[in-house]
This record gives C-alpha cells, structure tokens and sequence, in this order.
C-alpha cells in the first residue's frame, strides 16, 4: 500500500500489494512456524563480492515426510509473519502432500532481520540499490538450495499474493530448474507500459465492484463534484474534521477527496465475506453499508451528496470523526500497517506503474491522468522520493525494467496458476495468456464474490462456493505438478479445470441479502411448523445441551480442536428465535478451523461467523461439521430433520436447497 501520501495521488494504490498483513489470522499464541535465518549472498550477479547479510525464513515441518513437496511462499514488501500466519491455505493443504512449509522473508523488509546494513539500508543509494527483484529471487533460490541439503523435498511450489505472486511468477520463469510450478493470487503482472493496461484500469474496476453492492455511478461521480462546489468550512462540519486536521483553505479540498477515495478503493480491495482487520477492521461484506447512502439516484443537492460521502467513508474508517491531513494522523486508510521507504524505492527504480483516475464515465473519481504519458506520471510521483533517499535522481527509473526481465504474459512459461478475485480491481492487471496456455499448464481462473487473494487465505465457513471450488481444482493441479502417488485422475490440463460457480444475487441485490433471505425462509419454516416436528426439534435440542424457550432455542458451547500444530479453546453461544427481526447470535468473528486436515476439500456446514445462527443449531442437531464432512440424507440423527418438512422450504436457489438438503454429498467425499 502506499505509505506516501503525494506518491498515491498518481501511482493509485501500487503498493497496495502490501497486502499481506492479512486479517483472519491464526490464533495467537499459536506455533505455526520455526523463525529461522540463512546468510545470502548480497549480490548474486557479483561474483567477486562476497558480501553477504542474514535473511530470515520460517520453517514448518510439521507434516513433512522426504520426498514430499516444498510449499515456498515469497514474501512481500512486508515482515513475514503477518505472511506466514494468514496464508492458511497452505498450511490446510501440506497434510495431504507431506509438504515441507517456508515463507522466505523479502530482503529490506524485515523488521531487524534481512536488512543488508541494518538501520542504514535506505540512507543512500549505495545501500539501497541491491532492492531489486533479481537480487530477491536470488536470495530464494538460495535459500531452497541450502534447505534442500538439509530436507530431502522433491518439488518445489511457489506461492505468492500481490507483490509475492508476482515474484512467485518470475520465479518459476527465472529458475525452472528450482521452481516446479507456482500459484500466485492477484498479481497484476501486465499493469506496465508496454501491456496495453491503461492507469485508469484499476478505477474503473473499483467503481464497477462498487456498483455490485449498490452505489448509484453518477451520485457518487456527482458527490465527489459537490466537495469541490463547497466551502473549506463547511466541508470541516459535515466530515467532522478533527481540529488538528481541519482544512484551512478551499484548495485543502483534495485531502478531503483522498480521504474518501481511500476507503472506497481499500474498501473494494477488502470485500470479504467474513468480518476482518485488513487494514482497519471492517464488518462482513462491508460494501453494503458503505454503499446505502450513495444508492439514492438523481441528488443534486451539494450539502447531501457531501454527507453521503461521510456516512460511506464512516464505515470503512469505523468512525464519524475524520483526520485528512496525514502530516498530523498518518494514513487513516492503512493505519494497521507499518511503513518503510523500500516500495517507493522499487516503484521509481525497476517496478514501474503508472496508475490513475480519469474519472466518469470510466470511474467514479475525478480526472487526475488528463494528457500525461505514462512515464510523465511516474516522474512526477518519483520525485517525492528524494525526502527519503537524498541522492535518488528520478533518472534511475527504468519504467520498462520488469518488460526486459520476464515479459508480461508469461505465455512462454509452464506451470503457473493465476487467480483473481472478481469484486479485485487488481484483476485489472491480468496478463492475456496464449491460447496454447492449457497445454502448457497455466491456469487461469477468476473467482466470483472473491477480492484481494481470498483463495490463499485460511479457508472459512463463510467462503463463496466459487472459492471452495477454485482451492479444489487447485488442489488436483498441484498433485499433478508433485507426482503425487494417488492421483487418480487425467493431469491433462483440459481435464483439470471446469467453470468456477456463479455466486448469483437475488432481485439484484448485493451478495450479503443472500443470508438475509435464507434467515427468512428458514424462520418461516420453524414459526410455521406442525406442533410434532417443533416438539421433536425442542427435545433434540434438549438432547444436545441446547436451552428451549417458547420461542427460542439457545446453547453456549465449549470445544477444543487440534489443527496441525494448533490446539485452539473454543467456545461459542448461540440463540434462534423464531421471529427473523430478533434472529440474533453471539458466535464469535473468526471461524474455529476444522480438525479435519482436508478441511480445505470440505465444504464446511457451519459457521462461526456472521452467516446466520441456524447452521449452529443443526450443527447440535445433525452433527453437519466440517470435520465430519456428513452429508444430511446419510446421517440417521437428521432424517427425521429432512422428513419433517426442513427441505420443504422454499429455497431461493438451487444451489443453496442442495447444499442445505443433503444431495450435494459429492463435495465432501
């Protein structure tokens, strides 16, 4: 993310690919890896300096066995512990590959680990100048190579989301021989000069996932006008500007359109399914609230339009109170992230991307790309860099650098899986593969209701079925790629992949009243049920340690799950009534992960998430977990369930009465 504010007015979210501080973290306290550090060359294309720094890695062996896979994540412009405990899919699907699990940290990023000369790495250019991605991608390939001495892997996987997935790319391109294939999620490694990727992609993305959950294009387009058409003071009112950050004059109008951009564009990047702390803490599909005040059409009125602006940047900021100017506050949008100077460094010497608004009709925003060259646009948000590193010239940009070193398609490589969220405006970065790319074994899959790498994250009871769909697919390609023992089915890559599901809305609305209508119908059915089947419900219910009211059922729980190295207390409450108005729950935010270790393979049937509380009670019910993996119409304890009416209900899709009925088995076997 960009932690500067003038180089984002230009250069709209490059560093956004620090994404990976991510928010459904593992538990705390939790032993998911082995801090370790290796000494790496400092400069790999010099082979008379024997320079060499400490680079750290994390290690986790848990369910290696030799002659398994190497699962290698390459880290991003961040610490590698944020990587290392969000990027649960790998560690969800290690167990059936026996797969050795490293995360190699990002030399320069560290904390006090890999950094060349330490506090001084970024006070000249002397110093700064071996952050480079060649020089990174050395550093990995020696770390496997001196891991291999020591672990007896087979394969190797590359992992990477962002900025990683675009180095796990070019390393496979870079180093075949090391790397047997990759899967990088939401790597815009087409977004240069030469790609035919204009700066206004990312934008227009942005306002099209807007639009998906509700905002009206044109009233948001004409709010952001109405900021310029109002006074600096009351501008201060209506945001609630903090003193220290009021606007002084009305050209302090952009610190105010910034702030709102912001957290739509953030907003976009972050759309996920569960409640998260990506980089503010954000409610499940927070989109929905952010978009009910700019859903109204046809306002004119400037006071209005500028007071929709608020309530929408007021969830995503989670609060009434606006600070604007960053010289007092920071980066409100990024405040749970740290900072250093290296990704302004990478963008202005080698990774050069050019990225902007145009405004309508291509975005919601305001024109700020006007006649400018691409290359103009960099050397203008590059000179800012000089406030850090005092001898840069913006003459040490090369803006066709990441062209001459591994192309843009990566049509003349094998092996790779790019995914990308569909609600992701760094889609808009995907490279256009060859139509020979199936045969070559690169994959390309777009992932509906998904944003910003969902897919490498720890598998959720709230995750989309796209997204469950998209892991398994991925699954069979990689035991393909590893020469795994049981596969049992074709490798050929037109054999491997099918159409990802559609997460369709309902009447057009957004995503999340998906839930909503289920809670309905499912009220329904019990409000409206015969005595017999309320009584045989109320007594199983009693059976199972859940308290029956009159009009609601409601237990607290107590669990321990053992999940790989985690051993995680768990307790959760939950009430149903019978009226959907007062359907409440207290199941906590993060879902418990499942002791099954293919939970990734299993389609979960609960949640301990937002997604509403009469999965908890079939949970008691049925004994529907994830980690059973029963199917309702083979379970004995839910025929009676089934028979008495529950598939009855009128489902709003054939999706979802499949999935709730039991026919849908061929997901959990």
């Amino acid at each position: 993310m960009l932690y500067f504010f003038g180089f984002l007015l230009l250069l709209r979210d490059v560093g956004s690919f620090r994404f990976f501080n991510l928010d459904q973290s593992a538990p705390l306290n939790v032993d998911l890896y082995e801090p370790k550090e290796t000494h790496v060359k400092l400069d790999h294309s010099d082979y008379t300096n024997t320079d060499t720094f400490k680079l750290k890695y994390l290690i986790n062996g848990t369910h290696f066995k030799p002659g398994g896979p190497l699962f290698f994540y390459a880290g991003n412009e961040g610490t590698i512990e944020g990587f290392a405990r969000n990027t649960g899919i790998m560690y969800s699907m290690a167990p059936a590959f026996d797969a050795l699990i490293v995360f190699g940290e990002h030399r320069y990023y560290g904390n006090e680990s890999s950094m060349p000369f330490g506090n001084e790495s970024y006070t000249s250019v002397k110093r700064a100048r071996y952050l480079t991605t060649e020089q990174t991608l050395g550093d990995f390939a020696q770390l496997i190579n001196q891991l291999r001495v020591d672990y007896n892997f087979s394969k190797v996987i590359a992992f990477g989301g962002s900025y990683g997935g675009m180095l796990a790319v070019w390393m496979r391109q870079k180093y075949p021989h090391i790397i047997h294939g990759a899967w990088a999620s939401s790597a815009p490694i087409a977004y240069f000069r030469n790609a035919n990727v204009e700066p206004e992609a990312f934008s227009r993305v942005v306002s099209e996932t807007l639009e998906k959950f509700g905002c009206d294009r044109n009233t948001v387009s004409a709010a952001f006008k109405a900021l310029d058409n109002l006074d600096y003071k009351d501008l201060n009112q209506i945001f609630e500007i903090k003193r220290e950050s009021e606007l002084k004059e009305n050209k302090d109008v952009h610190l105010v359109k910034t702030y709102v951009r912001e957290a739509l564009e953030y907003g976009a990047m972050t759309v996920y399914p569960y409640p998260a702390e990506f980089l503010v803490q954000l409610p499940a599909w927070h989109l929905v609230p952010t978009c009910a005040p700019l859903s109204q059409k046809n306002v004119t009125d400037n006071t209005q339009l500028a007071k929709a602006l608020h309530q929408a940047a007021s969830v995503y900021y989670n609060t009434t109170e606006s600070c604007v100017n960053p010289d007092f506050c920071g980066n409100q949008a990024t405040k749970n992230l740290g900072w250093l100077p290296g990704w302004f460094w990478q963008t202005c010497t080698e990774i050069g991307m050019a990225m902007g608004s145009r405004g309508s009709p291509n975005d919601v925003f305001w024109d700020e790309i006007g006649n400018k060259t691409k290359e103009e646009m960099m050397i203008e948000s590059c000179k800012g860099l000089k406030e850090y590193i005092d001898d840069y010239d913006v003459s040490m940009l090369d803006i066709d650098a990441i062209e001459m070193l591994y192309g843009f398609n990566a049509g003349e490589s094998t092996n790779l899986i790019l995914t990308q969220g569909d609600l992701d405006p760094w889609k808009s970065g995907r490279p256009t593969l060859p139509k020979t790319a199936i045969s070559q074994q690169l994959f390309d899959f777009t992932i509906d209701a998904s944003a910003h790498h969902l897919d490498l994250r720890w598998p959720n009871s709230c995750d989309p079925e796209s997204v469950v769909e998209a892991r398994k697919q991925i699954y069979k390609i990689l035991k393909c790629w590893t020469n795994q023992d049981e596969v049992t089915w074709s490798c050929d890559g037109n054999d491997l992949i099918k159409p990802l599901p559609r997460v369709s809305t309902l009447f057009s609305m957004p995503i999340f009243f998906r839930f909503i209508i289920l809670v309905l119908h499912l009220s329904l059915l019990v409000q409206n049920s015969d005595a017999s089947f309320l009584d045989w419900a109320k007594n199983a219910a009693k059976a199972n340690g859940i308290s029956v009211d009159n009009n609601s059922y409601s237990y607290t729980e107590q669990t321990e799950f053992v999940y790989f190295t985690e051993r995680i207390s768990f307790t959760e409450g939950a009430q149903l009534y019978s009226t959907a108005p007062s359907m409440t729950t207290t199941s906590p935010y993060n879902s418990t992960k499942c002791a099954n270790d293919r939970a990734w393979d299993c389609y979960p049937k609960r949640a301990q998430c937002h997604v509403p509380v009469y999965f908890n009670l079939m949970k008691k019910l049925c004994a529907t977990t994830c980690q059973s993996c029963i199917c309702m119409d083979r379970d004995l304890r839910c025929k009676d369930f089934v028979e008495n009416g529950f598939c009855r209900v009128r489902f709003y899709s054939r999706e979802v009465k499949l999935l709730f009925c039991g026919k849908s088995c061929g997901l959990c076997d």
